[in-house]
């Protein structure tokens, strides 16, 4: 793994903090800045929620203004796009991607809202 992608695996919201930093125009003129006040609502949902038993997810910003989680397990690829206003993703659900696997199958998209989650006291 290049230092590159390690950053981009490194501890998510130290990720998130980073994105802070992109302003308008950080993808080749085009890309939208991110909230600092919305990353720091996700980072606190990702600190109270995400198992820690779980792999960290690759952590990028998206074009329009949100952030892309993305997880490599096995031959898997899991992503979800994360609206930052409305707190809603979009997964892309992969099927298998074995070599035997249709391109036509590859997977699909699920949106919804972020479940409720309990903080452990």
């Amino acid at each position: 793994m290049n230092e590159t992608m390690r950053r981009y695996r490194s501890d998510v919201p130290t990720r998130l903090n980073e994105l802070k930093l992109l302003k308008d125009g950080w993808l080749d003129g085009g890309g939208q800045a991110l909230d600092g006040v919305l990353l720091d609502r996700l980072s606190l949902f990702f600190t109270t929620c995400y198992p820690r038993e779980f792999p960290l997810p690759y952590t990028f910003p998206t074009e329009s203004g949100g952030v892309q989680f993305e997880w490599r397990i096995h031959d898997a690829i899991m992503e979800i796009d994360i609206d930052l206003a409305s707190m809603k993703g979009k997964w892309l659900v992969p099927a298998c991607q074995s070599r035997t696997t249709s391109n036509s199958n590859r997977g699909r998209v699920r949106s919804g809202a972020f479940p409720t989650c309990r903080s452990a006291t």
